[in-house]
């Protein structure tokens, strides 16, 4: 059959095909776009896990991040919230168990940033699981949690500078790192190479940007709070204190952030009221009576110092009663040796004569 013939034989059947002509690029786009989406069991535990992280109920959120996990393969809204979903797990159940969920966060944070490196997400979870662990461990394992803190921590910072929590986890960062004692300073440079660099003026800078932010963070304002204290500003920081009250819970931690805040406000407010009565004590007259006025300064000393100091009277006390002469224990001998007599007459005879 000529090519001719056979054309004009299927004309009649590609014409009746040609309305269809402008279905097909459609149809080609659904089937891919359903190709690349995720599948439905997927998506329906991510929003069983995100209901029970709005409900603070964190381990909830965590058993439906695991099963999602299965379904969705190792997408990255699977894997962070699951890394995330440790890290809240841990600070949730604040005890024994929480160092292995500590750990489990710092693991899948390796493998966030090998997946994804240009998220910042992916640094911060991987300094907050390591914030949390340096709370539990002691010596080295300390510092070494601090330099991975602060290289993380800058790392997210420079992904993203409007992040607000990272911008506060660097000042609380730069406020341990400053009021660390000299001795141990010293024994980390001897041993360990050195911590990090880092001023309460830093962390009051950056915690003053996270609060720019976002200005309703409890953690930044507690935080700042601290450091404002360490720095000497008392009347700052309890202003700060007593403004955490007001802000409304939004994060499974604020209603334990609160409390602490109430602590230190406490604290602050008792110091403050105490070395006013102090001062008081000492304008008003107390020159005329050291030793009451020393009392009261005493008073605000530590206690194994006021235990010390109580018991210098006793110990003057005892010194000076060992020190006295017993007139008891003196014995009075000659410098001559005298030899007495052989024979000394009776007293009855003496009076007779």
């Amino acid at each position: 059959m000529p090519i001719i013939s056979l054309f004009k034989l299927l004309q009649p059947h590609i014409a009746a095909l040609r309305p269809f002509r402008m279905i097909y690029p459609a149809m080609v786009a659904m089937v891919l776009t359903n190709a690349s989406a995720e599948p439905t069991a997927c998506r329906v535990m991510l929003d069983s896990g995100d209901s029970g992280y709005s409900q603070f109920d964190n381990f909830r959120a965590l058993r439906w991040y695991l099963r999602a996990g299965d379904s969705c393969g190792n997408t990255y809204e699977s894997l962070m919230k699951t890394t995330r979903g440790y890290i809240d797990a841990g600070e949730t159940a604040n005890d024994t168990s929480s160092e292995a969920l500590f750990l489990q966060g710092l693991y899948l944070s390796d493998s966030l940033q090998h997946q994804y490196p240009d998220s910042a997400q992916s640094y911060f979870l991987k300094a907050i699981a390591a914030a949390n662990l340096t709370m539990r461990e002691t010596g080295p394992k300390r510092i070494v949690l601090a330099r991975i803190i602060e290289r993380n921590i800058k790392k997210s910072i420079s992904l993203d500078s409007t992040f607000p929590p990272a911008h506060a986890v660097l000042g609380a960062y730069y406020r341990e790192v400053a009021t660390t004692s000299v001795f141990l300073r010293a024994i980390a440079r001897l041993f360990f190479g050195g911590i990090p660099y880092g001023t309460l003026d830093d962390s009051r800078r950056s915690l003053q940007k996270a609060l720019a932010l976002s200005p309703r963070n409890i953690f930044a304002l507690l935080q700042l709070a601290r450091t404002e204290e360490a720095m000497g500003l008392q009347n700052e920081a309890v202003a700060r204190l007593k403004s955490i009250e007001k802000v409304p819970e939004s994060w499974h931690l604020d209603r334990r952030l609160k409390m602490e805040a109430r602590e230190l406000l406490n604290k602050l407010v008792a110091e403050r009221a105490g070395n006013m009565l102090k001062d008081a004590h000492w304008y008003a007259g107390i020159g005329n009576r050291p030793g009451y006025g020393l009392m009261l300064v005493i008073r605000q000393c530590p206690r194994p110092l006021r235990v010390m100091v109580a018991s210098i009277p006793a110990l003057v006390t005892y010194l000076r009663s060992s020190a006295r002469v017993n007139p008891r224990r003196i014995e009075i001998r000659p410098s001559v040796k005298v030899k007495p007599p052989r024979y000394s007459m009776p007293a009855s005879k003496v009076k007779q004569t």
